[in-house]
């Protein structure tokens, strides 16, 4: 839940996230977890994820953009691929670049013969 465009609805989950990392620094992960407190746990989160989205989206504050997105065909992030700081995944940002085409020309938004417009 941390990876959204929503600030407002990140950051509790952020602080989530980063309070369990400081809680269990230095402790070593035990195999005898108590999986019902784990699992009693997540339905928490998922609760408390779909109450803060509830309210957001009902308070018009859930903003979905239109038209472009800015979003790295390496990580995946709020940025343009020359701007990424993530080591180059070159048969990742292959298959997201051919992915982005195939989506455009499904939405028609991509030139009917096929070519690129600054191609003549």
């Amino acid at each position: 839940f941390t990876k959204c465009s929503v600030k407002q609805f990140t950051g509790p989950f952020e602080l989530i996230l980063n309070s369990e990392r400081v809680k269990n620094m230095g402790t070593p992960a035990s195999l005898d977890d108590d999986n019902k407190k784990t699992l009693t746990q997540v339905r928490d989160i998922l609760l408390m994820a779909n109450n803060e989205f509830h309210s957001l989206n009902t308070a018009k504050k859930w903003n979905v953009p239109e038209g472009r997105i800015n979003a790295c065909y390496n990580c995946d992030g709020d940025h343009l691929l020359p701007d990424c700081k993530e080591p180059r995944d070159e048969a990742k940002i292959a298959r997201n670049k051919k992915a982005a085409w195939e989506h455009r020309k499904k939405d028609g938004k991509a030139r009917p013969d096929g070519r690129k417009k600054w191609e003549k």
